[in-house]
């Protein structure tokens, strides 16, 4: 234990909750701003093929990036919003659906800033650019599709993050050897125009290569 430097743990694991509680909210709030838009853009896929499907089951789970095509070509059109790119969200398993994905980072134990980070980013191509990120904290079982508009006075959603600040200059007088800190994050997320959308994936549970 005399190896152990207990305040530098302590740092690493209070980042990484405060990280993860990061991710959650804006998980919830996607979900929150899904839900209040009505679910106007969604769309369902079963990675079982029909029974009268005469191709393998990769070849209908390419069927995908086609149900994805459609749904956000179609967003652009009801927002006239044709130079927008899109972000595709989802848990690794569901994520893992989609083809040809160009991963530019991958998160399994790399870390951002000192913290351990649990998502991964990449891109794909379609009838739009996607990014792709992939995350453990997300549910299994659908994809969200989030619009990114590229002009400067169009937004859809935005992230503030203001302030991270860790103190650790309160001492114990009693235990001056034991570590005090006090982190604090401080940021907001707004909506502004919504365009959002979800295909849900049923059946997603490994035994689809076996049929």
């Amino acid at each position: 234990m005399y190896n152990v430097d207990g305040a530098a743990t302590m740092i690493d694991q209070m980042s990484r909750t405060v990280q993860q509680r990061v991710d959650m909210n804006i998980i919830e709030f996607l979900n929150n701003s899904y839900r209040d838009t009505g679910a106007r853009y969604h769309k369902v896929f079963d990675i079982v093929p029909p029974a009268n499907y005469a191709l393998s089951p990769t070849e209908w789970q390419g069927q995908l990036k086609t149900l994805i095509d459609y749904l956000t070509q179609t967003m652009r059109q009801d927002f006239k919003s044709y130079d927008a790119t899109f972000a595709i969200v989802g848990n690794p398993l569901d994520i893992n659906l989609l083809r040809d994905v160009n991963w530019t980072f991958q998160g399994n134990g790399s870390t951002v800033g000192g913290v351990e980070v649990s998502y991964s980013v990449g891109a794909v191509s379609g009838i739009a650019s996607y990014k792709i990120i992939s995350s453990d904290l997300i549910p299994q079982g659908s994809l969200k599709i989030i619009a990114i508009p590229q002009r400067k006075d169009y937004l859809t959603y935005k992230f503030y993050p203001y302030s991270f600040n860790v103190v650790n200059n309160y001492n114990n007088t009693t235990n001056p050897s034991l570590p005090n800190l006090m982190m604090t994050k401080r940021y907001d997320l707004e909506e502004f125009t919504p365009i959002i959308g979800q295909i849900d994936i049923l059946n997603n549970d490994g035994t689809v290569f076996a049929q």
